[in-house]
């Protein structure tokens, strides 16, 4: 009896192995075929913009650290660092803040956070003057070429990538670099200028270290009573004059103003702009761009700034009876999930996370902290499942439902909410959870190990679930063991480079074969025992 129960555990722990075994196989193989959809990394971070000073350094960090985030994004100001021809300066004091760029680029180098840092503006010393005699080009350039080089040799082994410029299609950033001197300067964007000075960055930066990133100067969209000129036209002015494989990484900025993530938002321009922008929710600010783009041949888009100020978010406060710290920690969410399940989309910054005395008002409030936090912790190396189908603005069915799906260790992350509607919540099914257990938490929860309840999934794996603007996160597990192991085993895969998972296949077939040699030779034995017991039966008869 002991033995016939022994034999029967070996052959099920046998099958359960192989089982297991074809699983990886399996999701090796689908990890291998959707490689292109993949989430690079965290995805998420801010920009500290420490611009302000060194004081609260030490509090900054930790609350980069606490939120889990990867990259930060900071920025060299060339008038500062480089006050006179040739006078270099990593530490000082000017208007009464001090700087400190070694301790900084040092400190995130030692923490493990990776660094986008902005080489922005021009240098004082070079004559300019408002608005008639902009610096001479060729001035600039030789000096940009020196300004480049000397930032690179003392950092480049803690800077990960490199962004050109600022919103240089913002005549009002533009002018920091064509009239230094000039707070006040907004002349019109010269994208050949800057197609220049990007070729001459690129080239310096890629000898120092080929495998940094080089990121395009964010194009911008305007605030109202803007003339920026518009990304689309200054994209194209860029392709015309040959910049294209001169940068890694296309980056947008993208402020909506008083609206929505979902809701498209209308520039109040000048009479005189040369175009305007359509309307676009922030998304479709990127749509709009998606054909020229693939076009000119394809590049993934970081969003290096994404913000509403807090004083934008009070009328929608006031009429959705809600906090305008609640409605940032909202649109942080929806804004972020949306963006990032974009194929293109691979990182994406919040303005700033503290308040910045010369652009004030984006600066995180705690809901959004937490907000911030776990959009890191559920996302970490997920990867993309896309928009539910149906799932549009003002748009049937589910008209002002948007639900976005990601996988992550074995798991499906699901964020869902409403458009409009305010705290007002309506009952919307979810699909496709089928032997699923779906824990739901408020995406901006203090507690990531206790859901606020347990979705109840019927038989056909839907399940109805009332929503209303503040995004939930679902977490989606297989009830079954051998399934959520082998989902697990999948998304381990499929964050692996080709020549690690060539590997890894290599090993599963090895251990698959010695799987069923071994059975083999076990079965065998049995056999052989059960006919000798036989044997020894028909002789005593």
């Amino acid at each position: 009896m002991l033995q016939k129960l022994l034999q029967s555990r070996l052959i099920r722990a046998a099958v359960l192995f192989l089982l297991i075994i074809g699983s990886l196989n399996a999701a090796l193989g689908s990890a291998a075929a959707a490689q292109s959809s993949r989430l690079d990394g965290v995805a998420l971070g801010y920009g500290s913009h420490l611009k302000s000073g060194m004081e609260n350094f030490s509090a900054s960090l930790q609350a980069q650290l606490d939120s889990g985030v990867s990259w930060v994004r900071e920025e060299i100001p060339w008038r500062l660092v480089e006050p006179k021809q040739d006078q270099f300066r990593w530490q000082f004091e000017s208007g009464g803040v001090f700087y400190d760029f070694d301790t900084l680029l040092q400190t995130y180098h030692q923490k493990n956070l990776k660094v986008l840092l902005v080489l922005n503006g021009g240098p004082n010393y070079l004559e300019s003057q408002w608005p008639d005699k902009p610096v001479d080009p060729e001035a600039l350039l030789d000096r940009w070429r020196v300004f480049v080089a000397t930032v690179a040799a003392r950092y480049g082994n803690v800077v990960d990538a490199w962004q050109i410029g600022f919103e240089p299609n913002r005549p009002v950033q533009w002018g920091k670099t064509v009239f230094p001197a000039e707070k006040k300067a907004s002349p019109a964007p010269d994208p050949e200028l800057y197609t220049r000075m990007l070729m001459a960055g690129y080239t310096i930066l890629k000898n120092i270290d080929s495998s940094d990133l080089v990121v395009l100067g964010a194009l911008s969209t305007p605030l109202d009573g803007e003339c920026a000129l518009p990304a689309a036209d200054y994209l194209s002015r860029l392709w015309a004059a040959g910049a294209w494989p001169y940068f890694d990484v296309l980056a947008l900025d993208l402020f909506p103003g008083k609206f929505a993530p979902e809701e498209p938002w209308v520039y109040k321009a000048k009479g005189d702009c040369p175009g305007v922008p359509p309307a676009a929710t922030i998304t479709g600010q990127i749509e709009a761009l998606r054909a020229f783009v693939e076009k000119a041949g394809g590049k993934p888009v970081w969003v290096t700034a994404l913000g509403w100020r807090q004083d934008w978010l009070k009328d929608a406060a006031r009429s959705k009876r809600s906090q305008v710290d609640l409605i940032q920690s909202d649109y942080l969410v929806r804004g972020t999930v949306a963006l990032l399940s974009m194929p293109e989309v691979e990182r994406v910054f919040w303005f700033s996370q503290s308040d910045n005395p010369r652009v004030s008002g984006f600066q995180l409030t705690p809901d959004s902290r937490q907000a911030l936090a776990n959009l890191s912790h559920y996302l970490k190396n997920a990867r993309v499942m896309g928009q539910t189908q149906g799932q549009q603005y003002r748009k049937e069915p589910a008209s002002e439902v948007f639900e976005y799906r990601f996988r992550s260790q074995g798991q499906t992350i699901i964020y869902i909410w409403r458009a409009e509607g305010g705290l007002e919540k309506r009952p919307v099914i979810l699909n496709h959870l089928d032997g699923m257990k779906v824990q739901v938490f408020p995406a901006d929860a203090v507690d990531w190990n206790t859901p606020a309840f347990e979705l109840e999934v019927n038989s056909s794996g839907n399940a109805l679930l009332d929503v209303n603007e503040r995004p939930l996160v679902l977490v989606a597990r297989p009830a079954n063991l051998i399934t959520l192991l082998s989902n697990r085993a999948g998304d381990f895969l499929y964050n692996l480079g080709d020549a690690a998972r060539a590997e890894a296949a290599g090993w599963l077939k090895r251990q698959k074969r010695l799987a069923l040699a071994h059975l083999m030779d076990w079965l065998r034995g049995v056999q052989e025992e059960i006919l000798g017991a036989i044997s020894q039966s028909l002789l005593r008869q």
